[in-house]
């Protein structure tokens, strides 16, 4: 075998949890060193210069520009390797931003012409870096994400990024006021270039994914062939093409709607771009707990209807002062970013689960192409669409041009759902269940016990969560349970077993406890049979009827009670074998009351015989007496009675008494004198009554049989049993029965 053969494709599970460590450091400073290089606050220092709105869409347009430099990058990456290539080219892209610091300075010097070409070509070559780049950041997320947790940890940096953004965006904002000098921003990119570059180095401490030379070598024009012969690649690339053009023509243009339409000041501008992060936080929070659980697609759904109804606001330009306006544009924010923050992220998610690990690097480099065409289209047309309508309108009704800007991508993401809904589930929910959830306090509470469970780090913490899920009882919980059953243990499986029992009947539930009864008997098999007493299926009354023979009396004893639970007739001659052959107290009690679900009449006699050793102890021969007052059918006067009768044995008698009441005695009364005194004299007299009547009472013969036993009768509560028998033994015809 060659050495590459030996090769592993994937990372073990402590390399990639040490480079998730790295990689989550990473993303901490390159958010900080983005939000200061990019995105609002270029888009405000550009306004701040005077640039026309060409120029704004132009820098915007970058950030999509940047993805063709995959191919660059792609050369690179087959002798690099995806971590190196991923840091160098980081670091390339930080470097060539220096020369924006020096744009006040050239702006206060006069160099009013030569400020657009530095501004343009360092963030194109900010960009240009970053495509490069990039390519090393597929494999090495593809590889880092691999599981069922996928979802959560793509979303993990979407969330750091906005938490991030509102803290210094915060923080930009306070610091921009009103009117802030050109030499503020200037600071700004310098703590960007900073930061970047202490990403930069963290980055390359990131273990290399095996393979990537090996994906790396195949032409691209190989893998675009491939993809686009796939019609599930050719739908989600249609798709996502048309989500990120309308993405980059949407949101960099909503800070310019703020200040244009309701004339917000740079400072407000970016509190409001603040809100949107707050609401792509919002967006990673929630979607983080459901992404894994029901599928990207119906999320994608979701999320691009959310953006739907933000753009929907905007394009509406409601009329509005003071506080109004803050509402207005919070919510427009708010609602927008979370909806394209979600829709983008759960793409993402939907585009790794259909790639195989070798395809990763030329795939990739396909998506972030898709990405930077649709986005650049959308960005750089939205401006010049923009300077179109505010020539057509002559620049003196900005309301007028954002309602129609916004009306068009209104109608733009609503085609956009349609070519969502086209593509595969991938095994996802459908989309009206995953609406569901969304307004369903039991199943976003389980999403949130199921994340508990995956972090939990002890034992305890662990008992806690699966406890929880049981009383949700989402079926959303199943899954995650199920797996706990392999836990070692026995704490773990009973705390499982119980949350399970309290679930909706699922057949792989029941699979699953049929297979405990195998695994682990002496531990929680037992717990298993008793549950299986619920599922009335004939693989259950199969495995317990097994289970009855075992060697684990605690299993025996649940599995013959749980038989009389599913009213297993045909399984009771194996019930009244083991309560033939043991002296175990516990299999008789468990025994005992099987044969009273079963309503086996017929076993009364054998009953009787498990209470007439001399070593039996007292409280055996309590539980078989009430059963065989429930098996003739006295039980549901006759246990109050019987607790009395302990008490207070004398009292107990006179209300058997009261029981009689007009009906002819036939020497019942006579009867109940010898219960304490005679037991002989009781058990003779007892025996006549009960023979009467044999035609409607057929355990009456069977009964005096057993009472004229002195093994039987000797005992006293057994005589306060048959007393209370012949006292309400119907000794005379009714009238309904003589006209019959």
């Amino acid at each position: 075998m060659s050495d590459t053969q030996n090769i592993p494709k994937t990372y073990s599970t402590p390399v990639k949890l040490r480079g998730r460590r790295q990689f989550t450091v990473f993303a901490v400073f390159n958010a900080f060193s983005y939000l200061l290089l990019s995105g609002n606050i270029l888009t405000l220092f550009l306004l701040r210069l005077e640039v026309n709105r060409t120029i704004v869409g132009l820098v915007s347009s970058f950030l999509y520009v940047s993805f063709f430099f995959m191919l660059v990058g792609k050369k690179f990456g087959i002798h690099l390797g995806a971590v190196r290539l991923f840091a160098l080219g980081w670091t390339l892209r930080y470097i060539s931003v220096i020369p924006l610091i020096a744009i006040p300075w050239l702006h206060s010097a006069g160099f009013y012409r030569a400020i657009p070409v530095v501004f343009v070509l360092s963030t194109l070559a900010f960009n240009v870096f970053r495509g490069a780049g990039l390519v090393g950041q597929s494999p090495i997320l593809g590889e880092l994400s691999s599981g069922s947790d996928r979802g959560a940890f793509l979303l993990r940096f979407q969330i750091i990024a906005n938490v991030i953004a509102v803290f210094a965006g915060l923080l930009i904002a306070a610091m921009l006021g009103d009117s802030a000098p050109l030499s503020r921003y200037a600071v700004f990119i310098a703590f960007g270039v900073g930061f970047g570059l202490i990403a930069s180095a963290v980055v390359a401490r990131v273990p290399e994914p095996p393979g990537v030379q090996e994906g790396a070598s195949e032409r691209l024009a190989t893998a675009i062939r491939r993809a686009f012969a796939d019609y599930r690649f050719r739908r989600f690339l249609l798709a996502f093409g048309s989500l990120a053009m309308i993405s980059g023509a949407a949101r960099p243009f909503l800070i310019v709607y703020a200040r244009e339409v309701y004339a917000q000041t740079d400072s407000a501008a970016i509190a409001y771009g603040v809100i949107g992060n707050v609401g792509a936080i919002a967006m990673g929070l929630l979607i983080r707990l459901m992404l894994d659980r029901v599928g990207a697609k119906p999320l994608i759904i979701a999320t691009v209807l959310t953006a739907l109804a933000g753009y929907g606001l905007a394009m509406l330009s409601p009329a509005a002062t003071g506080f109004t306006i803050v509402a207005v544009l919070s919510v427009i924010f708010f609602i927008s970013s979370f909806g394209s923050a979600g829709a983008e992220s759960c793409s993402q998610s939907y585009y790794y689960a259909m790639l195989k690990p070798v395809d990763q690097m030329n795939m990739g480099i396909i998506y972030f192409l898709v990405l930077g065409i649709g986005g650049s289209i959308g960005s750089f047309g939205g401006g010049v669409a923009l300077d179109i309508l505010h020539s057509v309108t002559g620049g003196s009704d900005p309301v007028t041009v954002y309602q129609w800007y916004y009306g068009g991508i209104f109608v733009a993401v609503a085609i956009l759902v349609l070519l969502f809904s086209r593509l595969e589930r991938l095994g996802a929910y459908s989309f009206r269940g995953t609406i569901g959830v969304f307004f369903s306090i039991r199943d976003l509470r389980t999403m949130t016990l199921l994340d508990r469970l995956d972090r939990a780090s002890d034992l305890d913490h662990e008992r806690s969560a699966i406890r929880g899920l049981g009383g949700t009882g989402s079926r959303f919980a199943r899954e995650s349970l199920l797996k706990k059953l392999e836990s070692p243990s026995y704490a773990i499986r009973s705390e499982t077993l119980t949350a399970l029992e309290r679930l909706p009947y699922h057949r792989d539930i029941e699979q699953a406890l049929i297979q405990e009864l195998g695994d682990h008997p002496y531990t929680t098999a037992s717990l298993a049979a008793r549950i299986l007493g619920g599922y009335p299926g004939r693989q259950s009354i199969k495995a317990l009827r097994e289970a009855v023979y075992s060697d684990d009396y605690v299993l025996c004893g649940e599995a013959m009670t749980a038989l009389g639970r599913l009213n297993d007739k045909s399984g009771s001659h194996r019930v009244e074998m083991v309560l033939r052959l043991t002296d175990n107290p516990y299999l008789v009690i468990r025994a005992t009351e099987a044969l009273r679900l079963l309503r086996q009449t017929g076993s009364i006699t054998l009953l009787f015989s498990a209470l007439a050793g001399d070593d039996v102890p007292e409280y055996l021969r309590d539980e078989v007496i009430l059963a065989v007052a429930d098996l003739i059918d006295i039980h549901s006067w006759f246990y109050t009675l019987y607790v009395r009768f302990l008490a207070d044995r004398f009292d107990a008698i006179e209300f058997l008494r009261e029981r009689i009441g007009t009906k002819p005695d036939n020497g019942v009364h006579r009867i109940l004198d010898h219960l304490l005194d005679d037991a002989r004299e009781f058990a003779t007299g007892a025996a006549t009554i009960l023979r009467t009547r044999p035609d409607r009472y057929a355990y009456g013969e069977k009964l005096a049989n057993i009472i004229e036993s002195e093994r039987i009768y000797r005992f006293e509560r057994v005589r306060f049993l048959f007393g209370a028998v012949i006292s309400d033994w119907p000794n005379e015809l009714t009238d309904n029965e003589r006209t019959l």
